[in-house]
């Protein structure tokens, strides 16, 4: 989102504005666009394109590197593209397991 901040003038300058854009990253809309194939590094160069001129580090290390473990973490887990619940069970010994299964 773009929001736009005046700067204070001094008293022989005309009032200056700059816009910012603005983003909010959390690990579940990050887990949406990795389902849509977008990658840690698609969105660190998308940053980087957007960061101000100014700045020294475009995209601090510490967010590369949470949007790089966010992107492993999807990476371990299998998405399914339904809704329906999923249930992980334990059991003590195979033979439970086969019991319950119906294997056995």
């Amino acid at each position: 989102h773009d929001v736009t901040i005046p700067h204070r003038p001094s008293s022989d300058q005309q009032p200056k504005y700059e816009t910012f854009s603005v983003f909010r990253l959390t690990r579940a809309a990050f887990a949406r666009a990795h389902r849509r194939g977008i990658s840690a590094q698609h969105i660190i160069e998308f940053l980087t394109l957007k960061a101000h001129s100014s700045a020294a580090v475009a995209v601090p290390t510490s967010v590369q590197d949470q949007l790089w473990m966010w992107q492993e973490t999807c990476e371990r887990a299998e998405w399914s593209s339904t809704d329906d619940p999923v249930v992980l069970l334990t059991f003590a010994d195979q033979e439970t397991l086969r019991r319950v299964v119906g294997l056995g």
